[in-house]
Protein backbone atom coordinates (compact mmCIF):
# COMPACT_ATOMS: atom_id res chain seq x y z
CA UNK A 1 0.00 0.00 0.00
CA UNK A 2 1.73 3.49 -0.62
CA UNK A 3 0.94 6.54 1.32
CA UNK A 4 0.42 10.05 -0.09
CA UNK A 5 2.98 12.49 1.21
CA UNK A 6 1.80 14.53 3.94
CA UNK A 7 2.16 14.85 7.55
CA UNK A 8 -0.25 12.00 8.58
CA UNK A 9 1.42 9.84 6.28
CA UNK A 10 4.75 10.30 7.16
CA UNK A 11 3.75 10.09 10.62
CA UNK A 12 1.93 6.85 9.88
CA UNK A 13 4.80 5.70 7.86
CA UNK A 14 6.57 5.94 11.02
CA UNK A 15 4.54 3.50 13.03
CA UNK A 16 5.00 0.85 10.48
CA UNK A 17 8.56 0.15 11.28
CA UNK A 18 7.84 0.92 15.21
CA UNK A 19 5.02 2.46 17.70
CA UNK A 20 5.63 4.52 20.60
CA UNK A 21 4.44 2.93 23.66
CA UNK A 22 3.08 5.40 26.53
CA UNK A 23 3.44 3.74 29.94
CA UNK A 24 0.95 4.73 32.08
CA UNK A 25 1.30 4.45 35.51
CA UNK A 26 -1.72 3.87 38.05
CA UNK A 27 -2.78 2.05 41.13
CA UNK A 28 -6.16 0.65 41.75
CA UNK A 29 -8.91 2.99 43.20
CA UNK A 30 -7.88 5.65 42.09
CA UNK A 31 -10.34 8.21 40.75
CA UNK A 32 -7.25 10.78 38.59
CA UNK A 33 -6.24 7.62 37.15
CA UNK A 34 -9.73 6.49 35.91
CA UNK A 35 -9.90 10.26 34.40
CA UNK A 36 -6.54 10.68 32.66
CA UNK A 37 -6.95 6.94 31.38
CA UNK A 38 -10.32 7.95 29.68
CA UNK A 39 -8.99 10.83 28.63
CA UNK A 40 -5.49 9.10 27.18
CA UNK A 41 -7.98 6.11 25.41
CA UNK A 42 -10.00 9.07 23.44
CA UNK A 43 -7.17 11.11 22.62
CA UNK A 44 -5.31 7.66 21.47
CA UNK A 45 -8.01 6.81 19.18
CA UNK A 46 -7.33 10.43 17.44
CA UNK A 47 -3.42 10.95 18.03
CA UNK A 48 -1.57 11.69 14.54
CA UNK A 49 1.00 9.71 16.00
CA UNK A 50 -0.24 6.05 16.70
CA UNK A 51 0.89 4.50 19.75
CA UNK A 52 0.45 1.56 22.65
CA UNK A 53 -0.48 2.26 26.02
CA UNK A 54 1.02 -0.06 28.61
CA UNK A 55 -0.39 0.17 31.82
CA UNK A 56 1.56 -0.04 34.78
CA UNK A 57 0.06 -0.94 37.81
CA UNK A 58 2.70 0.29 40.61
CA UNK A 59 1.08 -1.48 43.66
CA UNK A 60 2.29 -4.29 42.45
CA UNK A 61 5.64 -5.99 43.42
CA UNK A 62 7.51 -6.18 39.88
CA UNK A 63 6.79 -2.60 39.87
CA UNK A 64 8.39 -1.19 42.98
CA UNK A 65 11.15 1.13 40.84
CA UNK A 66 7.97 2.74 39.44
CA UNK A 67 6.12 2.82 43.25
CA UNK A 68 8.94 4.64 44.36
CA UNK A 69 8.89 7.28 41.86
CA UNK A 70 5.49 7.65 41.23
CA UNK A 71 3.51 6.85 44.84
CA UNK A 72 2.43 10.43 44.90
CA UNK A 73 2.24 11.32 41.38
CA UNK A 74 0.09 9.22 39.78
CA UNK A 75 -1.32 9.13 37.25
CA UNK A 76 1.58 9.70 35.39
CA UNK A 77 2.86 8.57 32.17
CA UNK A 78 5.92 8.13 30.13
CA UNK A 79 7.40 7.18 26.57
CA UNK A 80 10.88 5.46 26.65
CA UNK A 81 11.60 6.76 30.14
CA UNK A 82 10.72 10.75 28.99
CA UNK A 83 7.92 11.95 31.30
CA UNK A 84 4.82 12.84 29.44
CA UNK A 85 1.95 14.06 31.95
CA UNK A 86 1.75 13.50 35.58
CA UNK A 87 -1.04 14.40 37.79
CA UNK A 88 -3.29 15.15 35.09
CA UNK A 89 -3.79 13.49 31.55
CA UNK A 90 -2.14 16.80 28.77
CA UNK A 91 -2.65 16.24 25.53
CA UNK A 92 -0.49 19.04 24.45
CA UNK A 93 2.25 17.92 26.23
CA UNK A 94 1.43 13.85 25.24
CA UNK A 95 1.28 15.00 21.46
CA UNK A 96 4.69 17.28 21.69
CA UNK A 97 6.46 13.69 23.07
CA UNK A 98 4.62 11.65 20.58
CA UNK A 99 6.35 14.22 17.84
CA UNK A 100 9.29 13.96 19.28
CA UNK A 101 9.36 10.83 19.65
CA UNK A 102 8.58 10.17 16.03
CA UNK A 103 11.30 12.98 14.45
CA UNK A 104 13.61 10.35 16.02
CA UNK A 105 12.47 6.90 14.45
CA UNK A 106 14.67 6.36 11.21
CA UNK A 107 13.01 7.14 7.79
CA UNK A 108 11.74 3.94 5.89
CA UNK A 109 13.57 3.16 2.89
CA UNK A 110 11.18 2.16 0.82
CA UNK A 111 9.30 5.57 0.75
Amino acid sequence: KRYQTNTFSTIASFAMIRRATLRFFTKPRCGLCIEAKEQLEHFQSRSPVPFDVDLVDITKPENSPFFDKYQFDIPAAEIEGEGVFIHRFNEESTLQTLRKWASKQPKNASQ
